[in-house]
């Protein structure tokens, strides 16, 4: 994440966090971070000095870097594979081939390939 950019929606997961701040300095940040404005020109804005600005955004984005693990998990849905997991791993230890784990899982509405399943299924042996 760059000092000047930010997504609305990113933008949007970690002001949520930020519960006792005015909207004054949310909005600072956002002119800042989301719409790329100038330091300069919106600190004149809000009335406020340009380090008090930085301040703010500095702040925010701090805010942003010990929340990150949250912000991807928002970004990034987690392996559709994991949901499965347990009947993955029944149907593997019952002799069922990836095929048909394939097969099962395509009944389920879960679309995947034999390759990721398998995949998928050393990984879990891994973590045993």
């Amino acid at each position: 994440m760059t000092v000047s950019q930010m997504g609305s929606e990113l933008f949007d997961i970690v002001a949520s966090e930020c519960k006792r701040w005015s909207e004054r300095s949310l909005s600072v940040v956002r002119s800042l971070l989301v719409d790329g404005a100038p330091l300069s020109e919106v600190a004149a804005a809000h009335d406020m000095s340009s380090r008090q600005a930085n301040v703010i955004r500095s702040r925010f984005l701090k805010k942003a870097e010990q929340n990150k693990i949250a912000l991807f998990m928002a970004q990034e849905p987690p392996n559709i594979l994991v949901k499965h997991e347990a009947d993955i791993n029944t149907l593997d230890k019952r002799g069922y081939s990836a095929q048909q784990i394939r097969r099962f899982l395509e009944k389920q509405g879960v679309k995947v390939s034999v390759k990721r399943i398998k995949l998928f299924m050393v990984n879990m042996e891994g973590e045993e």
